[in-house]
């Protein structure tokens, strides 16, 4: 694999790490000042969008510190 992909997977596993980070700290006290159904269903989706940000985020840094794609 090309040096650069590699930094670009590295690069791109990091921005998407701190991204998920940074949305979940800055609409984590919009969902507390919410009740009911709406705080529930908001909190289960901001939930399952940090792990998808998450886990794309260590699979690209982990692809590109490895070196391979398989």
């Amino acid at each position: 694999m090309a040096g650069a992909f590699r930094a670009l997977l590295l690069v791109g596993g990091v921005l998407l790490i701190a991204v998920a980070i940074v949305v979940g700290f800055l609409l984590h006290s919009r969902i507390i000042d919410m009740v009911g159904t709406a705080r529930l269903v908001s909190g289960l989706a901001l939930r399952a969008g940090e792990f998808a940000l998450l886990s794309a985020g260590a699979w690209c840094a982990v692809r590109g510190w490895n070196g391979r794609l398989d």
